[in-house]
């Protein structure tokens, strides 16, 4: 796309499209397991609900490092279990293989997925 001032100030005046976004990332570890929360960068400290489902992306569990998509996917690598919020990282999570798609949750249209490696 070639940049001119239009470019620019939809940029700023309308906000950034899903492309230019990032991906927050922060790594918990527990016992042993190396635990990703991730969330689209829109999407921090945001609540959502639908009946009695309620899905809070708090800053503190996910706000972590905001990475491109393919640092994202470099880190979804190093994870035993993950749990993810959004359009992009669910998206990606999904290309990787990592998820499957009938088993992603939607509360107020915004996807979540939870995975977990079980190792036998």
């Amino acid at each position: 796309m070639k940049q001119n001032k239009e470019n620019i100030e939809y940029i700023f005046i309308k906000g950034r499209d899903l492309k230019m976004r990032g991906i927050y990332v922060k790594i918990h570890r527990l016992r042993g397991e190396v635990i990703l929360a991730a969330c689209d960068e829109n999407l921090v400290g945001k609540v959502f609900r639908d009946g009695p489902i309620i899905l809070n992306v708090k800053e503190d569990f996910y706000k972590g490092k905001l990475v491109s998509e393919d640092e994202f996917r470099e880190i979804l690598r190093m994870a035993t279990i993950m749990n993810l919020v959004g359009e992009k990282c669910v998206k990606i999570a999904l290309e990787e293989g990592y998820l499957d798609e009938d088993r992603i949750l939607y509360v107020q249209g915004v996807p979540h997925a939870q995975m977990a490696w079980m190792f036998l």
